[in-house]
């Protein structure tokens, strides 16, 4: 398994429940704003994004790809998994990938 551990963004709170000041997110609107940023990259400053993907050789393929979201948020679990369901249901990335592989995961809150 490879996993990726990004940097912070400055700013970014250290305790387990994350209070972002108004300059933070000031910050974080700005660097989204930019022209050509990787949104991607601006988030994962800020969201735990776990992947673990399983793949074959013969024939070369992904056999499934699990993930777990890791958000701050005072959303309850229902809403969370709720979440989780439409993103499955009408995500249009994660429904590419469900045609091609086993799809599964979790969004949870931070602890």
């Amino acid at each position: 398994m490879i996993e990726a551990v990004p940097d912070r963004l400055d700013g970014s709170p250290r305790q387990l429940r994350r209070f972002w000041s108004d300059e933070f997110k000031a910050t974080a609107v700005e660097q989204a704003c930019q022209p050509g940023v990787n949104m991607s990259a601006v988030a994962r400053q800020i969201v735990e994004v776990m992947l673990h993907a399983v793949r074959q050789d013969d024939p070369p393929c992904i056999v499934s790809i699990d993930y777990e979201l890791v958000v701050d948020t005072e959303e309850t679990d229902q809403r969370l998994q709720l979440l989780n369901k439409n993103v499955r249901k009408y995500g249009t990335i994660s429904n590419t990938i469900a045609l091609a592989t086993r799809l599964d995961g979790v969004i949870r809150r931070a602890s």
